[in-house]
């Protein structure tokens, strides 16, 4: 029995005191019986009425504490029998009452256990022995959920009329009142804690909790439709936890792992449910696409486990099946700044004045809120290092949001590790102004969307799109890290080769899983090349060009409802489509280097720590190469100078540019080279 505990409320003490006199008057009336029966077996025994008097006292004592015993709210969970009740107390009647021993040993020595024709006894009434052997069929609940155990015997197999019936533990302590975890499931069922329940999905978790209130009685399956996992996840939580249940994940990635054990651990999992007042969420994990192993996992579980059920929308499940969806919204930007504010309320912060700027950049869900704020509170903890005196600052949850939502787009991006800053960039002033202009617009979104209103004006347009014109080596992807940099983002650089696919509407899949993976990082794209995708639309003369000109469309589009930063960059601008070029909010040409501009490249390019002579600038500025080249001759030229063992000459670098010009099928000339000319040729 459970001990009772001083700090145990009255009601619950109230109620363990009825819930064990009710047992035990449950078992001396099961015995009473058994004896009668066992005495004069052609007739049926009939409790007395002082024992139902005492029975009905019992029970209405438990009814008081606001629980029924923990019988009766089994047999009303499972639906059992009669018969099927006096089965189950058979199972557990040594583990309560050694008196049972000579009731199951009488007329059989060799018995030391309840057997199916023993509890059929009370129940024959002159029927036949088929209702006892209806009973341990497969589907009836004793087996069905796993309420009782029989073993193989020499002399019986498991589940006949003679065969010895054992107790299932997780049972024995749910009719004692006591919450204990099955142990055979506890490698596939996690508990899932609470989680941020977002105002912006309000909605849908009472559509979750309603669907299973009005399935009370049923087995519901919800499906929770989300362009985020983790949000489908936390949603499902709060809507268990609404509904009076308690939220747990049934991995299938483990449960797959114990394919030889999926007929014992069904019934457990039903069973457990039902006890534990448990719905189970189906953990496939946050990938859009799982294996068809999950797959099909998955729909066993929906079509075998008899438990209310919630899953991702994003596993493909048959027709047949009946399901409720409920549709999960993506937060808005007021809806994520209230999160964030929920959210970082469980730790001390400094970061009022900086969270607007955070939630125009960050596109997050709730889960993903709540796991930034956690990082974010560990890195305030290791640059303090009292844990007690920690203060998440803007800076800690900025890096803690760069961190958590890096983009995971192995074939269609690769990222950038920005190391230029305002100083290495060398261009015109009016091209210096415009980038700094662009810079200025992201950092400044939330004040003008927000706090001046024009965020009510735009439903769609708030990105920032921009075009890098100029030809190889002009700087642009040297100002896209700059950008980067300055404003802290992460930079991803578009892989066309990989977004690109000839066949119809593969493209713009990977587009989408580009832009929306872009929006919830807050990372800038940058597509190089730009006009391999954003080309000019064609004349329709067959499918291919329709098809074509459909991915154009789609770019236009996604381009303007996208909310962040993109740079293009391409030295063939008048391959653009014209109407693309209207939806650009900034389009910045980056000329050819002149003289003065070409001078200050060479005085940048080498490093501080490189050993240089006394460089001829003006003489290597009369090269009319791009900045990219000359980052190319300035390398080449410290491995000449690094092998003769020397310094960094203006001859090294004049030697490195001949190779460099011969490369680009260019005449070495003396206006150009000046009197290296003479000594290069020789």
């Amino acid at each position: 029995m459970m001990p009772e505990q001083p700090g145990m409320p009255t009601a619950t003490r109230d109620w363990q005191t009825a819930n064990r006199a009710y047992l035990a008057l449950r078992l001396e009336d099961l015995k009473s019986r058994l004896q009668n029966s066992q005495a004069e077996p052609a007739r049926h025994a009939e409790v007395d009425a002082e024992a139902s008097a005492r029975i009905r006292f019992a029970r209405e004592a438990a009814d008081a504490a606001r629980r029924p015993p923990a019988l009766d709210l089994l047999t009303s969970l499972f639906g059992l029998t009669p018969l099927e009740q006096d089965v189950l107390l058979l199972s557990v009647a040594l583990d309560i009452d050694d008196d049972f021993t000579e009731i199951f040993a009488a007329g059989d020595s060799r018995q030391r256990r309840a057997c199916m024709a023993l509890a059929f006894a009370p129940h024959r009434n002159g029927a036949g022995t088929m209702p006892a052997l209806d009973t341990l069929m497969p589907g009836r609940p004793l087996r069905r959920f796993a309420l009782v155990a029989s073993r193989e015997t020499p002399e019986h197999t498991p589940w006949s009329l003679r065969a010895p019936l054992y107790s299932e533990e997780r049972v024995l302590a749910f009719l004692r009142g006591i919450q204990i975890a099955e142990r055979r499931i506890a490698q596939v069922v996690h508990a899932l804690d609470g989680g941020l329940e977002a105002p912006g999905h309000s909605k849908a978790i009472a559509e979750v909790a309603e669907t299973l209130d009005k399935n009370a009685r049923g087995w519901p399956l919800i499906r929770v439709a989300s362009d985020s996992y983790e949000d489908a996840r936390e949603v499902a939580k709060a809507g268990i936890r609404r509904a009076g249940l308690n939220p747990a994940e049934l991995d299938l990635t483990l449960l797959a792992e114990r394919r030889s054990e999926w007929e014992e651990l069904f019934p457990l999992l039903a069973r457990e449910a039902a006890l534990g007042q448990m719905a189970y969420w189906i953990g496939t994990g946050p990938q859009k696409n799982i294996d068809l192993a999950l797959t099909a996992l998955a729909r066993l579980v929906v079509e075998e486990l008899e438990a209310p059920l919630l899953i991702h929308a994003g596993v493909s499940l048959s027709s047949e099946y009946k399901s409720s969806t409920v549709w999960l919204p993506r937060l808005g930007r007021r809806a994520q700044r209230e999160a964030w504010q929920m959210s970082l309320s469980s730790v001390a912060h400094s970061v009022n004045g900086e969270l607007d700027h955070i939630v125009q950049q960050f596109d997050l869900g709730t889960a993903d809120i709540a796991r930034a704020t956690r990082l974010a509170a560990q890195k305030a903890e290791m640059r303090s290092h009292q844990s007690e005196s920690a203060i998440v600052s803007g800076d800690d949850l900025w890096a803690a949001c760069r961190e958590h939502s890096q983009l995971r787009l192995d074939d269609l991006a690769r990222r950038l590790d920005p190391c230029f800053v305002w100083d290495d960039l060398v261009v015109p002033p009016t091209i210096m102004a415009q980038l700094r202009e662009i810079t200025a617009q992201v950092q400044q979104r939330a004040h003008v969307y927000e706090s001046w209103g024009f965020g009510a004006k735009l439903a769609r347009g708030r990105g920032i799109s921009v075009l890098f014109a100029g030809g190889s080596g002009m700087g642009k992807t040297m100002a896209a890290e700059v950008i980067a940099n300055e404003l802290k983002l992460d930079l991803h650089c578009i892989d066309l080769s990989g977004v690109i696919n000839k066949y119809i509407g593969e493209t713009e899949k990977n587009l989408r899983r580009v832009f929306d993976a872009a929006e919830r990082s807050g990372s800038i794209l940058f597509f190089d090349e730009a006009d391999a995708l954003f080309g000019t639309r064609t004349e329709v003369r067959d499918s291919h060009d329709r098809y074509a000109n459909i991915e154009v469309n789609y770019l236009l589009q996604r381009m303007e409802d996208y909310s962040g930063l993109a740079i293009l960059a391409t030295n063939r601008k008048q391959a653009l489509d014209t109407a693309f070029l209207r939806r650009l909010r900034f389009v910045v040409d980056f000329p050819f280097p002149d003289f003065e501009h070409r001078r200050r490249i060479w005085q940048r390019v080498f490093p501080p720590e490189a050993r240089l002579d006394q460089l001829d600038y003006n003489a290597l500025a009369r090269l009319e190469v791009s900045g990219g080249n000359i980052k190319t001759i300035a390398i080449n030229a410290a491995f000449l100078a690094a092998s003769a063992g020397s310094s960094i000459s203006t001859l090294h670098v004049m030697r490195a540019a001949a190779r460099e010009f011969t490369k680009l099928d260019r005449a070495i000339t003396s206006a150009e080279f000046g009197p290296y000319a003479e000594v290069i040729r020789r």
